[in-house]
């Protein structure tokens, strides 16, 4: 390694030292999430919804679009942390976009059910608390329309339901299998792999 080249890992290494001492005053300091899940509650006042990627992902050799990576996280108003539930989680796809405090006029396209029992066996770990991840796949019924909303619906044991914001996200055409040359992105015309 050349002597500059020596000169910038020891400016990095400097860097990263210097910033692993203390937190400076008034800063919050960085807990761990407990490694125990918490015991789950009836009531959530919130409901925050991630697509992750926020993107329909190709789970298998066909073409197009399976489905979406889904992590909800729940929270009570006086709690900081996210909060488990014991109620039923659904996840609701629309045709089209749904804008913010719009509700929509026509049936979810496609639902996904978890109970209470369900979702424990979705539930994880992450730097904000626990929470639950889901793959909600549309199998044969896939959407043709070019965008589709998700929302999140909580439904406690008792009381009205909870809503997350809606997430709208386009849908990419099936593409051909198989390897296609290009030339600076652009697909080459015939057949794949050629």
């Amino acid at each position: 390694m050349r002597l500059a080249g020596w000169w910038m890992v020891l400016a990095a290494l400097g860097v990263v030292v210097a910033g692993c001492g203390r937190p400076t005053a008034g800063a919050k300091e960085l807990r761990s999430v407990s490694a125990v899940p918490p015991k789950p509650v009836d009531v959530a006042d919130a409901v925050n919804f991630w697509a992750a990627p926020p993107a329909a992902i190709n789970w298998d050799e066909v073409p197009g679009p399976d489905g979406v990576q889904a992590r909800v996280f729940l929270f009570q108003a006086n709690r900081p942390e996210p909060v488990l539930v014991t109620g039923t989680i659904e996840f609701l796809m629309y045709v089209g976009r749904v804008e913010r405090g719009v509700v929509p006029l026509s049936e979810p396209l496609k639902t996904w059910r978890f109970t209470g029992d369900e979702l424990a066996g979705l539930r994880v770990r992450d730097m904000i608390g626990w929470g639950y991840a889901a793959r909600l796949g549309w199998g044969r019924d896939v959407p043709k329309a070019p965008v589709v909303t998700f929302r999140v619906r909580y439904q406690p044991p008792q009381g009205p339901p909870v809503y997350s914001a809606p997430i709208s996200m386009a849908l990419p055409e099936a593409v051909r299998a198989g390897p296609v040359r290009s030339v600076i992105g652009q697909p080459a015309e015939g057949k794949p792999g050629t």
